[in-house]
């Protein structure tokens, strides 16, 4: 009975969608159309010659102008006007999901939370609104009470429309923006756990408008429940999306020209994307990625320490792990786990040779449970900028080390 009870109230507690819409999560028709067929995976090189390997330039001392203050240094964002005045942006985020299709009359909530029944993943560009007054680490949305006016692009981060593609155009205009960027770069984001296929597209957007990112956003959903109910059901379904996020990636890395590419995942994403490292790594060896960020990952720490990090610490220029003690969504995955998760901060702060390890502890952020801290604070989203474009080390960045017996160190912010 007592652990029916603990479930029950960490289930309640738990709410890690990055950008949740707040409604409850539909129901799923069956698929209209097949997924498109995946060919063989393509063969990665043994050392990826695309991407560049940059030394540790040093960043500017001033502050890293963010885009929502720098509107000019979103080159790719489209401006919608009326009457020729800037009334909102429009983000393109390239996508990859083994979801099924739910709605294929509905433009938006195009992909629902069943696995895709062919096994397969699909591939396509969703268009994704940012207001002219957008504040950094926000999806504006209307409240719940508010029964008018909820899909005003100028007010609110809205899904615009979306439109499949099959696997040559979309890597075609995947490269058309990397080419045309100065560094030549893209980044893949990877949601957690209780996040619609829309929550993840916005939660994309927001990233790389308020990062200023001139490269091309991509996203990886894969088949979430959406539904704070749905823990147990997203461990599973995210070990079944590992096989189509290699595959995925492996087309990024071989097909789109990039010579820069980044991966974010969050929390249990962190779960599919190590395992697809590991697999690359072993397979692979050499750079693949420029930077690999890890915020809030929701793994065993213990299994993460010993298993996972001593095989992925080659495959990129740097990998971040970003933590924190105030992590409700993490303290309530170790109630039910029994286990600490490598994405707790204070006194479980993961350090291991090779990782970087911030701890966003002290971080103001407006979220209740502290869980996406990663994508809303601007501390944060000026460090992660500061990655993209430098490259730089911990030390030329906003960053304070402590160090602790036997000369690990960790990070944290400068207050």
């Amino acid at each position: 009975m007592k652990n029916i009870i603990l479930l029950s109230l960490v289930v309640v507690l738990f709410s890690c969608g990055s950008g949740n819409s707040g409604g409850s999560a539909k129901s799923d028709s069956t698929a209209s159309a097949a997924a498109p067929a995946v060919p063989p995976p393509p063969a990665l090189p043994l050392q990826n010659q695309m991407v560049m390997h940059p030394g540790n330039p040093t960043p500017p001392d001033s502050i890293h102008t963010l885009a929502a203050t720098n509107l000019k240094s979103s080159v790719n964002f489209m401006r919608a006007t009326n009457n020729n005045q800037m009334k909102f942006h429009k983000v393109e985020v390239f996508y990859g999901t083994d979801r099924q299709r739910s709605a294929p009359n509905d433009k938006i909530k195009y992909y629902g939370s069943k696995r895709n029944e062919s096994n397969k993943y699909e591939v396509g560009v969703i268009e994704i609104s940012i207001p002219h007054d957008h504040e950094v680490g926000k999806i504006e949305k209307a409240p719940g009470w508010k029964l008018w006016d909820r899909n005003n692009a100028t007010k609110y981060v809205l899904g615009l429309g979306l439109t499949p593609l099959d696997y040559d155009t979309f890597c075609q205009r995947i490269k058309k923006i990397v080419d045309s960027s100065d560094e030549k770069d893209e980044f893949i984001f990877i949601h957690g756990y209780n996040n619609s296929f829309e929550d993840a597209a916005k939660r994309t957007a927001q990233l790389a408008f308020d990062l200023g990112f001139k490269g091309a956003p991509i996203m990886f959903s894969w088949p979430s429940s959406g539904t704070t109910g749905g823990y147990l059901a997203d461990e599973d379904a995210v070990q079944w999306a590992v096989p189509h996020l290699n595959d995925f990636l492996s087309r990024i890395i071989t097909q789109t020209g990039a010579k820069k590419i980044h991966v974010i995942a969050h929390s249990m994403g962190n779960r599919a994307l190590t395992a697809v490292l590991m697999s690359m790594e072993s397979a692979h060896p050499g750079i693949l990625f420029d930077q690999i960020i890890l915020a809030a990952p929701d793994i065993d720490s213990a299994i993460f320490k010993r298993d996972i990090a001593p095989k992925i610490l080659t495959i990129s220029n740097r990998i971040t792990l970003y933590a924190s003690s105030h992590d409700k969504a993490l303290i309530a995955s170790k109630d039910v786990h029994h286990d600490i998760r490598a994405g707790e901060g204070g006194k479980h702060v993961f350090i291991s040779n090779g990782i970087e390890t911030i701890d966003a502890t002290d971080l103001k952020i407006p979220d209740f449970l502290d869980h996406s801290y990663f994508a809303e604070s601007r501390p944060l989203l000026d460090d992660i900028s500061k990655l993209f474009e430098f490259n730089a080390p911990p030390e030329k960045r906003n960053l304070l080390s402590q160090i602790i017996p036997i000369d690990l160190k960790y990070w944290l912010f400068k207050k």
